[in-house]
């Protein structure tokens, strides 16, 4: 007997009268019109994560609690967030055994690098659906969530609450904001109100307010692997490689006679960002996420409260109540938060949100790329891809 090859195209072209007359068929009893086309699975793909992606108010809202942490803690919470099981496992970890053996852990390196500024790991543990949000954001739409943070510095600046103080520095480089450590051997988690903070002028140094605290100062550590390249709007491998040390007013220099460099996180082959692109495809409850404090108060994460806008920017003239129609539709400007009586608004307060449930197993792997070196700094590396 003869063989021959499988040729799907001739098996659907076999199938093709059967499945347009039962198509007719429906259509005679009133089923409703039905439409054959040949899909493309990876255009149903990406067309399902563009309705899926996030409008530049609605990151802005997602991405307010963190996005005035230094650069070198935000690229590693970026990164972690990808990773929300791990988070919540790192958090259950450093809450029964402090952080002494966080590095045997087998978390990837960017949650064991969080897993050393407890704070900034209960904030991401203790809003599990909002810490998915991020990861999914920053795995699909990366240049837009750098982009928000940017915007959001900007914001803050403009009220005056962006300064360089004693536990932070505050360094413009190439009209970007970045943000570093004061101090070589420690770094600050600020712990703010997202809301007010990027609203109204409410930041002075030395003053303590209910809507900034820099708290305690962490180690800074080798786990500070990743940075931020506000260039290409991406998380960049640094892995304290000193011809990056002239970026962000020279902290990293000042800091690398303190850092200890173990293996677990600078290895000479490993010069990659990994993020956990099976993020994409966690469903993530964005209804829980409107019930949170908003900058932009008019506007949701849940479609159905938006009107299904991609961009989720709700305008005068499509409220709800059917009000204003016709009328100015010009975004409206930020909602600020205003003290309750006496007792002034602080940080959201923790530990009420669900957990979410995230796959896992082992994840594809992405690759950011680093940035270039000035002329006069170029040393001799491996080629970036």
């Amino acid at each position: 007997m003869r063989l021959t090859a499988f040729d799907p195209r001739h098996a659907l072209a076999k199938l093709a009268p059967t499945v347009t007359a039962y198509a007719i068929g429906l259509a005679a009893i009133g089923v409703g019109p039905l439409e054959l086309s040949a899909q493309d699975p990876m255009a149903m793909s990406r067309a399902a994560d563009e309705q899926e992606r996030l409008g530049d108010r609605q990151l802005d809202n997602l991405l307010g609690p963190i996005a005035l942490y230094p650069d070198a803690l935000l690229a590693q919470v970026l990164v972690a967030a990808t990773f929300p099981e791990q988070v919540d496992d790192a958090a259950r970890f450093v809450r029964a055994n402090g952080t002494d053996r966080v590095d045997a852990q087998s978390w990837d390196v960017s949650v064991k690098s969080v897993a050393h500024y407890p704070s900034a790991l209960n904030l991401l543990a203790d809003r599990l659906e909002w810490t998915a949000a991020i990861g999914r954001a920053y795995a699909t739409q990366s240049s837009d969530v750098m982009a928000s943070v940017q915007r959001l510095r900007a914001l803050a600046d403009q009220q005056g609450n962006l300064v360089s103080t004693p536990e932070q520095q505050v360094v413009r480089e190439q009209g970007a904001y970045v943000i570093v450590p004061a101090r070589p051997r420690v770094i600050y988690v600020p712990v703010y109100d997202p809301v007010v903070i990027y609203s109204r002028p409410v930041f002075r140094a030395g003053v303590r307010s209910p809507y900034w605290t820099f708290g305690v100062g962490f180690p800074i550590g080798g786990w500070l692997i990743y940075d931020c390249n506000w260039g290409l709007r991406t998380v960049y491998y640094n892995g304290w490689n000193d011809g990056y040390f002239e970026y962000g007013g020279g902290w990293r220099a000042r800091a690398r006679p303190y850092i200890n460099i173990t293996t677990v996180y600078v290895r000479p082959r490993v010069t990659q960002v990994f993020v956990n692109r099976d993020i994409s495809r966690r469903r993530i409850d964005y209804g829980m996420l409107d019930r949170g404090p908003r900058l932009y108060g008019d506007t949701y994460f849940d479609r159905r409260r938006d009107g299904d806008r991609r961009d989720g920017d709700r305008r005068d003239g499509d409220r709800r109540d059917n009000e204003g129609r016709g009328g100015d539709r010009r975004p409206p400007e930020p909602r600020i938060a205003q003290p309750r009586g006496a007792e002034p608004r602080g940080p959201e307060p923790r530990g009420n949100d669900p957990r979410g449930n995230d796959p896992r197993g082992n994840d594809p792997r992405g690759q950011d790329r680093r940035p270039e070196l000035p002329a006069d700094r170029i040393i001799e590396r491996r080629a970036m891809p």
